[in-house]
């Protein structure tokens, strides 16, 4: 199983789930990188893909800066990491789901 890493610059996918991480810098570490399972979830159903949004920005939350807090520039960078982080893993799932097909249809002949 391949592990991935979602930042800015760098975009991977593992079979069974994403990694979501938030920017250091320009250095990514494990202590700002959370793994989100979603191979329980089917995402073809709208239930399947709210928990997976559900997931996704519980994950951002942990690894980005407060966006509740008091702090204005805390709160407004830590708005736009978790929007950022949420929508890349979203982008990386839909791309995960296209290669999945295609190779499936491929399977067929």
């Amino acid at each position: 199983m391949n592990k991935a890493f979602l930042t800015a610059s760098v975009l991977g996918l593992l079979s069974s789930g994403i990694a979501v991480s938030a920017m250091a810098g320009d250095v990514v570490t494990s202590e700002n990188q959370v793994a989100v399972k979603f191979g329980d979830l089917d995402l073809q159903s709208a239930s399947g893909k709210q928990a997976l949004k559900y997931r996704l920005v519980d994950a951002a939350r942990s690894v980005c800066p407060d966006d509740s807090a008091r702090d204005l520039d805390t709160r407004i960078a830590g708005k736009r990491c978790v929007r950022r982080a949420v929508n890349e893993a979203t982008v990386a799932v839909t791309e995960r789901q296209v290669a999945n097909a295609a190779a499936v249809k491929a399977d067929r002949g």
